[in-house]
């Protein structure tokens, strides 16, 4: 297998692009942050979210304290991860500057349980409370089991 192009940068444009689009509308689409095809857990759906509350750290932050605004997106990518079968691994962090990273909590979503508008959603953490380094750990092992068939 070819090796995957590096990341070297951000490209934002079709983000933008879609902003531009919308002008204002509600967007019905939404964003998958990463999928990874891997030899010990077959696909693997990644959402990062970041945590910029002055009253919760990237620690204690968890989907059912932002669920109103982002519930219908929550449930889209978990009927996708189960259409997959595929774990649904959240990762919260802050990013007190940029590039700056502090507090990562990476959950794994409770496949069997399906979230809904009140809340319902059931976490087993990964990653209780890290830093940058044990992120860094945890994405680079997900990266290299990498596969193609």
């Amino acid at each position: 297998m070819e090796n995957s192009k590096p990341l070297k940068r951000t490209d934002e444009s079709a983000t933008r692009l879609v902003i531009n689009t919308l002008n204002g509308k509600n967007a019905y689409g939404i964003n998958i942050d990463s999928i990874f095809k891997t030899k010990k857990h077959g696909y693997v759906l990644l959402e990062f979210l970041k945590c910029e509350s002055k009253y919760v750290n990237g620690c204690q932050s968890h989907p059912r304290r932002y669920w109103k605004k982002n519930w219908r997106k929550f449930v889209r990518l978990w009927e996708i991860a189960k259409k997959l079968d595929a774990k649904f691994i959240l990762v919260n962090y802050e990013e007190p500057a940029l590039n700056s990273y502090a507090n990562f909590r990476i959950m794994e979503v409770d496949m069997n349980v399906k979230p809904s508008e009140d809340r319902i959603v059931k976490t087993r953490d990964i990653v209780p409370c890290g830093k940058f380094e044990d992120f860094k750990k945890f994405y680079l092992e997900l990266n290299e089991d990498h596969t193609d068939m």
